[in-house]
């Protein structure tokens, strides 16, 4: 008959619990080195994880967009800098998109200069 109380078996399960969740991130560490070194694809290693139920490799991703915007008219500036601080304000951009971060780098503004007849 087994001698070992419930204190002592439960004492060796966490044990096995922690040495599995070690081993599983030891694995995901060793494919995840295999795809930077260069030695497995990407889809190779994530299919690797996948059947092996770990967690994929998350990309992340960085450039630049470049948007062009006509814009159609600014009405009621009191001069040219308040209608570019006008678009410049206007063409704010924000996203309610948390995997999605970005800072606005650069906004210039051309605007051709005309009456406005109907004011």
């Amino acid at each position: 008959m087994n001698s070992e109380g419930p204190t002592e078996l439960r004492a060796q399960i966490e044990a096995l619990r922690r040495a599995h969740t070690q081993f599983r991130e030891d694995v995901r560490k060793a494919v995840m080195r295999q795809y930077q070194d260069g030695v497995w694809c990407l889809p190779g290693s994530q299919e690797a994880l996948r059947d092996l139920g770990l967690p994929l490799i998350g990309m992340r991703y960085e450039g630049h967009a470049t948007i062009r915007v006509r814009i159609a008219e600014v009405r009621g500036a009191a001069d040219r800098a308040e209608a570019v601080d006008r678009v410049i304000a206007a063409l704010h951009a924000a996203t309610d998109d948390d995997s999605v971060a970005f800072e606005t780098e650069n906004v210039t503004v051309s605007l051709e200069t005309d009456v406005d007849t109907e004011s």
